[in-house]
This record gives structure tokens, sequence and C-alpha cells, in this order.
């Protein structure tokens, strides 16, 4: 939503455009891990895992085609798809992910870590307004 939001694409329905890739819309629990994700060391995303590869659930169907031109890539699957974006560095907080870091707080305590930053960046935009 955020990438077309933006201005960019979306593909429809991954597995038809390309019968290829990687299951993204998981049979298993929500919670569970299903594939990796390679994050950009360029990015808060990395800043919040330290790491630059993560597993993680995978329950869409729908993927970006075309990135906006505002957004950047920082994290991609095994078969190329994009799994999460950032906005321009000097903007408020913006970050998209494909995955559903709230299924899976109860057995990677690093996914509780995407909300904390958030919390703490809408702190942060509230103190700025308030001035």
């Amino acid at each position: 939503m955020l990438n077309a939001a933006q201005g960019g694409t979306v593909i429809q329905d991954i597995e038809k455009a390309n019968p290829k890739v990687i299951k993204h819309y998981q049979q298993s629990d929500r919670q569970e891990p299903t594939h990796d994700v390679q994050i950009n060391e360029d990015s808060m995303l990395y800043q919040i895992f330290n790491d630059t590869k993560i597993r993680v659930n995978s329950i869409h169907h729908q993927s970006i085609n075309k990135l906006a031109s505002n957004l950047k890539t920082v994290a991609t699957t095994p078969d190329g798809l994009i799994e999460a974006v950032e906005g321009p560095t000097n903007h408020s907080f913006m970050l998209g992910i494909q995955w559903h870091p709230e299924e899976m707080v109860d057995i990677d305590s690093r996914m509780q870590d995407i909300f904390q930053v958030f919390v703490q960046a809408c702190s942060k935009s509230d103190m700025a307004n308030e001035k």
C-alpha cells in the first residue's frame, strides 16, 4: 500500500506473475518463519535487527512491482521480491514491510523492536510539533 500510495505499482498475484517464486502465502502457522530476507546494511531495518539475513513469515500474494521513486529497497527475498522499503532519510519515519512482525514477536523478540522504533519516532515527532 505504501508503495502504491507513493506512485509505485503492485504485482496483483505473485504466483500468477511468476510460478517459480518461493511460497509467499504460507500454509504453516502465522508466527512460523518460512523464508529468508536479505537486509541492506545501509538501512534503518539493519539498525533494528543488526543482521543482514533474517527469517520471516510470509502471508501475502501481492508485492511491489515498480518501486516508487522516493522509496528505497532495503530487504529482498531469495527470489528477488522486495520485502521492505524505506523513505528518504531526511523524512520522518517511513518503513514498509511485507511480513507480519506482530505475529512473530513471541518467537523472535527483535520483531518487537520494529514497533519500539516506530513509537520512539512518533514521540520525537510529537515533541517537535509542540515547540
